[in-house]
Parts: structure tokens; sequence; C-alpha cells
């Protein structure tokens, strides 16, 4: 088994669904195991996207992977804070640190 598949089926078996990316410079790479198709986000072709583009890919794939991870607490935690960013939701706390003065 070569040094790459190794280091695939090891990051697989750890971090389920984790979003990799098949680097190569051939538009249809030959003598890609059937497993790899199926475990990969998509390919990145250094020579021919722009460094913006993948960085955009990346960053997309790498939040959707954040947003699958949560557990349901968290994910709707997260979904209200960042519904309300600026809000205080226990003003009684809030007014009770300043009326003791």
């Amino acid at each position: 088994m070569e040094v790459a598949e190794e280091i695939m089926e090891a990051v697989t078996s750890r971090f389920h669904r984790l979003p990799v990316f098949l680097l190569t410079a051939e538009h249809e790479p030959r003598d890609v195991p059937l497993w790899v198709y199926e475990v990969i986000q998509g390919y990145v072709f250094p020579l021919e996207d722009t460094p913006d583009f993948i960085a955009g890919r990346i960053a997309h794939a790498a939040e959707e992977y954040t947003e699958r991870i949560l557990p349901p607490f968290f994910e709707a935690l997260r979904h209200l804070e960042d519904r309300h960013r600026y809000s205080w939701h226990t003003p009684a706390a809030w007014r009770s640190s300043t009326s003791r003065s």
C-alpha cells in the first residue's frame, strides 16, 4: 500500500466525513482506488485553479464540515448566536448588576 493510501485510511478512520481534496495535475487521475473517489470532496488543480478559488472551496468545505459535526444542542446554540449576536437575552441580570451601586 502506498503512503498516500495509508494517510487517507488514517484520516478517514479518525475523522468521519472530513473534507479531503485530491491535489492533481491530471483531469482524470489514473490508478486511484474506488474508495478514494467515495471519500474525496473534490479535486484541486494547482496549475489551473487560482489560489483564491482553491481557498474558497476549502473554506466552504470546512464550514459545512463544522456544521455537520456539531451535536444538536450546540448546533442550535450556534444558530441562536448567529441570529442574535448583539442581543442581550438576560436583561434582568444586566439591570441587577448596574443597580447595585
